[in-house]
């Protein structure tokens, strides 16, 4: 499938080599000219162990291409990948003005029927409002919202891509679905959980996840300071909670 990528971050570079190696043609886009010129040599911005390797093996091979024109990124792709960054605001809250700006280039430049995949880490309702922007865009726009989105560890990115625990997907219609299922052939197995569901229960899951795995990090560490005061030992009482199938050792 012809694929587009829109920002080339952690999240962006690593779907989108990911994806040029299970066969797709791949072209990643950044308004950062800078960042394009130093891909296009071959020169990864960041380190995540194995990236490099399959960045350059599918730049040779032809595709994985990288480029700040926002166009070509759209016009001539099935599925477009919006992987661009949501920082914090100074109330907590994430900034979607580069998501949202991404949504209203598809609706201006798209054309026929295309999926606008949402892989950055969004509020529940931001899918929605993007259908919505593009729709405002262009009233003729056949683009599709899909929610994506990714659960990949710094330092394992790679690897959790092409064996993830789960993929899910929001989306309003089979079609979509079915698009989605092929981008990830080569990587789907039956023994990973595909959940197919509505945009803001994928949003949601994500959320969710994150929260929980940040409670399990304070929770532990509040225990240790209990253990500090009562002379325990940590360790072995993270050890004990791990044994229990409920809670598991993991993070």
């Amino acid at each position: 499938m012809k694929i587009s990528i829109f920002g080339t971050g952690y999240v962006g570079l690593t779907t989108g080599a990911c994806l040029a190696n299970l066969g797709h043609d791949v072209v990643c886009v950044d308004v950062d000219a800078e960042k394009i010129e130093r891909l296009n040599r071959g020169e990864i911005t960041f380190y995540e162990p194995g990236l490099k390797e399959v960045v350059l093996r599918n730049k040779e091979k032809g595709n994985l291409l990288f480029t700040t024109n926002f166009e070509e990124g759209i016009r001539f792709r099935e599925a477009i990948f919006n992987c661009v960054g949501t920082p914090s605001l100074k109330d907590g809250s994430a900034d979607l003005s580069y998501v949202f700006k991404v949504a209203e280039q598809v609706g201006k430049f798209a054309e026929g029927y295309k999926v606008l995949i949402n892989k950055s880490t969004v509020p529940p309702g931001t899918a929605r409002k993007c259908s919505e922007l593009i729709k405002k865009t262009n009233p003729e726009s056949q683009i599709e919202l899909v929610s994506n989105p990714e659960f990949l560890k710094e330092g394992n990115a790679v690897y959790d891509f092409n064996h993830p625990d789960k993929i899910v997907v929001g989306a309003q219609s089979s079609r979509a679905y079915s698009l989605l299922r092929k981008i990830y052939t080569g990587r789907v197995r039956t023994y990973i959980p595909v959940l197919e569901t509505d945009w803001e229960t994928a949003e949601m899951i994500k959320y969710a996840n994150n929260s929980f795995l940040a409670t399990k990090i304070s929770f532990i560490n509040e225990i240790a300071n209990i253990c500090d005061t009562v002379g325990a030992d940590v360790k072995l009482v993270a050890q004990a909670m791990g044994m229990d199938y409920r809670i598991s050792p993991n993070f």
